[in-house]
């Protein structure tokens, strides 16, 4: 059996993904979790230290994505592109969770503590990005640019693959067109 804090967790991403965050009351992610409501506040003392704490195990289950494919001796390319490959494989196996994660990407009750945090969990990311841009392999932009772009085209495919039109386009292939279309924008030529 999950320790009560995991089924805390699950019973949140469960009950924010169908029901908001703002509807989903304390009470009822205890009733889910299996946990008296006291419990609840043993591991998490605010409804806003839960929400944090769902943004954190959402992140770094994009980021065990990430990382079932990356290649830390590859080049530039292949790593985004693997990258790109996990945030998408992730999103389309759990479109709930990524549905939540980005509603709170865009919440003010994520704390910047909690995104600084999820930052240095994608250091080799950013790192390589830095790289990319000082040996003029990428145009010289902020590497939190380059991944904002990046993330708007990622959600841009997620987005067109889960529409009916999406479901007839092999996944691997448009994902991969859809990395070029990003990564002809910001090579250096």
């Amino acid at each position: 059996m999950k320790d009560k804090k995991t089924r805390i967790l699950e019973a949140s991403i469960l009950l924010f993904s169908q029901d908001g965050f703002w509807n989903t009351s304390t009470a009822s992610i205890a009733k889910e979790a299996g946990v008296a409501s006291g419990t609840l506040f043993n591991y998490f003392s605010t409804k806003d230290m839960l929400i944090n704490a769902v943004y954190i195990t959402l992140k770094k289950d994009i980021h065990a994505s990430i990382m079932a494919t990356w290649n830390p001796a590859g080049n530039l390319e292949t790593k985004l592109y693997h990258a790109w490959l996990g945030v998408v494989k992730w999103a389309l196996k759990y479109p709930r969770h990524y549905d939540l994660l980005e509603q709170l990407r865009m919440s003010e009750l994520v704390t910047q503590e909690t995104r600084e945090a999820m930052t240095a969990e994608f250091s080799a990311l950013h790192m390589d990005v830095q790289v990319g841009i000082k040996e003029k392999e990428i145009i010289e932009l902020p590497v939190s640019y380059h991944l904002a772009m990046g993330g708007a085209l990622i959600n841009a495919t997620i987005t067109f693959l889960r529409s009916q039109e999406g479901g007839q386009f092999d996944v691997e292939e448009l994902v991969k067109q859809g990395f070029l279309v990003y990564w002809r924008g910001v090579k250096v030529k």
